[in-house]
């Protein structure tokens, strides 16, 4: 007779079995995340690794030119939305555009509630760059602003941990 395992207990052999990993954090966010930590950020090393992915870079122009951040003229080089944005903001944008696809999955059901959460912990970030805003904890922005878009990747294991189950119990066939 086999004992049933509790769900805790199944999410503690997925993380000791190294089954599931979280994704990698993206190369490209994370040399853009170098260069403004540094006391003077090269605006052009930040141009160049942003233009190097055509996907970041449109995904930059297109909110460098949305309607929160629109000036009197349309935007179409990456320099000239680092320019109007800061390096600040462009660090965020850039954190997002590249981390938000690590939030889907391939099962539907799955994926809305990955999709809440992603929305969630995106509300999460801003709330804690606002906060720091407010009050003076001695905590840079960015590092609120990272903490709090991650401050749920449990949950995002535990979710990718149900997708994995369901798959392999798609892949058992069951026999008369």
């Amino acid at each position: 007779m086999t004992q049933k395992k509790s769900f805790i207990d199944v999410v503690n052999h997925y993380i000791e079995s190294d089954t599931i990993t979280l994704p990698v954090f993206n190369a490209t966010a994370s040399r853009v995340q170098q260069e403004i930590a540094r006391k003077e950020p090269d605006i052009r090393i930040i141009e160049r690794v942003i233009t190097a992915d055509q996907s970041l870079s449109s995904q930059v122009l297109k909110t460098a030119n949305s309607a929160f951040y629109r000036g009197l003229s349309e935007i179409s080089t990456i320099r000239n939305a680092i320019t109007r944005l800061g390096t600040k903001e462009i660090q965020k944008i850039v954190l997002l555009a590249t981390t938000s696809n690590t939030f889907r999955c391939k099962d539907k059901l799955i994926n809305l509630v990955i999709k809440r959460l992603w929305q969630h912990s995106v509300g999460c970030a801003y709330g804690a760059v606002w906060i720091c805003k407010r009050r003076d904890y001695n905590i840079e922005q960015s590092e609120a602003f990272f903490g709090g878009l991650f401050h749920d990747v449990g949950k995002l294991f535990i979710l990718m941990v149900i997708e994995h189950i369901k798959q392999r119990n798609k892949q058992v066939q069951i026999t008369p």
